[in-house]
């Protein structure tokens, strides 16, 4: 016979339930933290499909090749940012690849600019 490794759990008949709980938690989170409901999505399939495409012409991120580094490009970012041009989302001439700490460092300029 064996026994349980934790002694058996007792929840008050008046206090809410875990998955109350954090049902509770998601409808906070939703109230002070929304989200606009025009914004695009990354998984949109339009958006992946030349995400892809962008990286198979351009693997290297464009910053470090200036410098004459040759690093792998991390992420596909947007020249003019999308929130303040966003008729050009989906256009290849806006696009550039990018490795992280490049892709950081503009999105902080960006940031800090706004």
């Amino acid at each position: 016979m064996t026994r349980n490794a934790y002694a058996p759990t007792f929840r008050a008949p008046w206090l809410p339930s875990r998955a109350e709980r954090l049902a509770a938690f998601r409808v906070e989170q939703e109230r002070y933290n929304p989200r606009p409901a025009n914004r695009w999505r990354a998984n949109d399939p339009d958006w992946r499909a030349l995400r892809a495409a962008h990286l198979r012409g351009e693997p290297l991120c464009r910053r470090c090749a200036q410098l004459g580094r040759d690093t792998i490009a991390a992420m596909v970012d947007h020249i003019q940012p999308v929130r303040t041009h966003p008729e050009r989302r989906l256009d290849p001439s806006n696009l550039q690849s990018l490795c992280w700490p490049h892709h950081n460092e503009k999105t902080q300029r960006e940031r800090s600019r706004a």
